[in-house]
């Protein structure tokens, strides 16, 4: 097997020794600026991994962006000083490994290489255009029914709090953390409401899940909910002295289910869908449907969606008059 490791630090290469005298495997070291014109000759299941050590956060999140993309390839970052904000989102994004500074200093071995292969297949499947035929598999007792490690159907709900920089360059780091603080209880609570739970959270964003059933029309009304009352929640609930912007992202997908805290091992087509539309799609402030879980729009609200294009080969709606620019 092919590795390709793209950094402008020569003495990197004496953490992946054991891999460079594996009879399996062949190691290759190339400056970061030749990356792009070699990744996309690759096609044959190659491990590619890019050191982000000297990189500011813009260039590392343009760089994500783009690995994530990549269909016939497996990804790792490299990141010597620990910088990147949550390990855990970049499994979801589809990247195969990521080495931190202890795992560096630990030497990356054969077998991290081979469990990276059984981790994630080389590529993705082909673009599809069937996402809304989508093969339901229902939890008969909702949460007591479901079992560590089956596959089951969920409404899957991303939320991010946008506009976090902005406002800690403005008002500080302790004013955002109460103000997550007091968000996230407010979005737990009304998860519980719907029967859902929390199924992940990095500071400002997370997935909440529900198991599938037919009343998928309330999880969505309460997005809509979130939406209309940011203002009150803004100003009566967190007492921000700004108003709030979300983004939220919904699909029906399928999941092969682990609880909280467990979630970096979940490899899922769905999940990997509404990270990819979170972060390479969606623009602050908005709301989005998936065509999976569009047609159970409530009709009362049905008027306020218009279609916004496809992404990944589903359809998307996106809710009018958040952010017309």
């Amino acid at each position: 097997m092919e590795i390709h490791i793209f950094t402008d630090n020569d003495k990197l290469k004496e953490y992946f020794r054991e891999i460079e005298g594996a009879k399996d495997f062949s190691l290759t070291l190339a400056p970061v600026s030749s990356f792009k014109n070699t990744v996309k000759k690759l096609n044959h299941c190659e491990m590619i991994y890019l050191d982000i050590d000297k990189m500011d956060e813009a260039e590392i999140k343009k760089y994500i962006a783009y690995m994530s993309r990549l269909e016939f390839v497996r990804c790792g970052l490299i990141d010597p000083s620990d910088s990147a904000n949550s390990v855990s989102h970049l499994f979801h994004m589809g990247f195969s490994d990521y080495i931190g500074k202890k795992e560096l200093k630990a030497g990356v071995t054969p077998q991290r290489i081979a469990e990276n292969m059984q981790f994630k297949a080389c590529h993705l499947p082909p673009v599809r255009s069937d996402g809304a035929k989508l093969r339901a598999i229902k939890a008969p007792n909702s949460w007591n029914s479901i079992k560590e490690g089956k596959e089951y159907t969920f409404s899957m709900l991303f939320l991010r709090i946008d506009r976090i920089k902005e406002m800690k360059k403005n008002f500080g780091h302790k004013f955002i953390e109460q103000i997550t603080g007091k968000y996230l209880g407010l979005f737990e609570k009304s998860i519980n409401a719907h029967n859902g739970k929390l199924w992940n959270w990095d500071i400002n964003k997370g997935v909440a899940l529900f198991p599938y059933n037919e009343n998928c029309g309330d999880i969505i009304l309460s997005g809509y909910r979130f939406i209309r009352d940011s203002i009150l929640f803004s100003a009566e609930y967190l007492h921000s002295p700004v108003k709030l912007e979300f983004t939220i992202v919904l699909h029906l997908g399928n999941l092969e289910y682990h609880k909280r805290g467990e979630t970096g091992t979940t490899v899922s087509e769905s999940m990997n869908l509404l990270y990819h539309a979170s972060e390479l799609m969606a623009k602050p402030g908005n709301y989005y449907l998936s065509q999976n879980i569009s047609p159970h729009i409530p009709g009362e609200i049905s008027d306020l969606f218009i279609e916004d294009g496809e992404f990944e080969g589903y359809s998307f709606m996106r809710m009018k008059k958040i952010n017309p620019s």
